[in-house]
């Protein structure tokens, strides 16, 4: 071997560790940037160990933005401050735990979102003469199932004086455990950060473009994500995976019911819809899941297994005596865009279903409200 030629192997040697160094410090740089700017708690991981630290906990999630609860005094959400003891006895507190869709994502106005409109409309119609408030708080975080949920649900949220939680969820124990998604597995930051860059006006720009364009829907069939697809396909014909991740979702929902019980806080159980459930979709609607990769199997997926959720959610309700909805009808006669994606909402849609949680939990709400304002 020259020696012109042993200079170029070690040239080469040096230029490849160039690039995995390179690669390294750019995944290290994600990670801190998504954990400064995105995430809503700091695990305590180290940067380089978060995946492995995230896969073992289910992507423990803490409420507020704080590791120790003692010195708790308040929580501030979008901008929004909220002490952790009530302003006073007649302040009736409602929480609302789930995802993204729980969290209001895609919307950016807080008042818009659709648990401010549900607030409203209870202060609005309030049946009471004294000066009782109603104070609908959202829990949520982005990414999150019903297992991590619960896990939320003992970190902290309870001590803000609740007095009922409406658990609105579903969507994401499919979404997850299908395997369609790969959470838990990688840092709840990137996890968050490309949830909301999928509900970001640019992405809803690009999709738009992509469901109109002819050569894009097809490079999109030609780099389907065949991995996932196969995956999705297997699980739509496995009926133990189905009565799989019903059980989970029913144990979660059934452990939250008993913990909840347990602190007299009451509870309200809702299974959330997505865009497969509009009757009446717009051209957007229509045709966003049948041509994004593996969008039609997600979809064929969530109309497989949403009804062992729906059976689950009713078994869960008895058992524990508490009120239970479907809220996957409430789109029906909507023939107007609603939907961003496969399950936030827009603006009007957001409005809609604000006021179908007013529609359907008041009656319960101002009844609880009674008995509080009696004691």
């Amino acid at each position: 071997m020259t020696k012109k030629e042993t200079l170029y192997k070690l040239t080469f040697k040096k230029k490849i560790l160039f690039i995995l160094v390179y690669c390294l410090m750019c995944i290290v740089a994600m990670e801190v940037f998504c954990r400064f700017f995105f995430d809503e708690q700091k695990s305590g991981a180290p940067v380089l160990f978060s995946l492995l630290h995230e896969k073992l906990v289910g992507m423990y999630s803490y409420f507020p933005r704080l590791t120790s609860y003692d010195e708790i005094d308040s929580y501030e959400y979008r901008g929004e401050r909220i002490p952790a003891k009530k302003q006073n006895s007649l302040e009736f507190r409602i929480f609302i735990l789930g995802g993204s869709a729980a969290y209001g994502l895609g919307v950016e106005d807080l008042n818009s979102t659709y648990f401010k409109v549900f607030e409203n409309f209870l202060n609005k119609n309030n049946p009471y003469k004294r000066e009782v408030t109603y104070k609908v708080i959202s829990a949520a975080m982005v990414g999150i199932n019903s297992a991590q949920e619960l896990v939320l649900l003992n970190s902290g949220i309870l001590q803000f004086e609740p007095d009922l939680f409406i658990i609105y969820d579903g969507y994401n124990d499919i979404y997850t455990l299908s395997g369609a998604a790969s959470v838990p597995g990688y840092s709840p930051g990137f996890t968050r950060s490309a949830i909301i860059l999928k509900s970001s006006p640019f992405t809803i720009a690009l999709r738009r473009l992509y469901v109109q364009s002819s050569l894009l829907k097809s490079l999109g069939k030609l780099f389907k994500t065949t991995i996932i697809e196969k995956q999705l396909n297997k699980i739509q014909k496995d009926p133990i995976m189905h009565q799989n991740i019903a059980r989970h979702y029913e144990r979660n929902l059934d452990n939250m019911c008993v913990l909840l019980k347990s602190y007299e806080v009451k509870t309200i159980l809702a299974l959330q819809p997505s865009v497969i459930d509009k009757r009446k979709k717009t051209e957007f609607e229509a045709t966003y899941s049948n041509h994004l990769p593996y969008g039609a199997e997600l979809a064929e997926t969530l109309q497989v297994i949403y009804p062992f959720l729906k059976e689950a959610l009713v078994k869960v309700g008895k058992r524990n005596n508490v009120l239970t909805f479907d809220f996957r009808g409430i789109y029906d006669d909507v023939s107007e865009e609603v939907y961003l994606d496969m399950v936030h909402q827009n603006e009007y849609g957001q409005k809609i279903l604000g006021k179908a949680f007013f529609d359907r939990f008041s009656s319960f709400i101002y009844k609880e409200r009674e008995s509080v304002v009696v004691r």
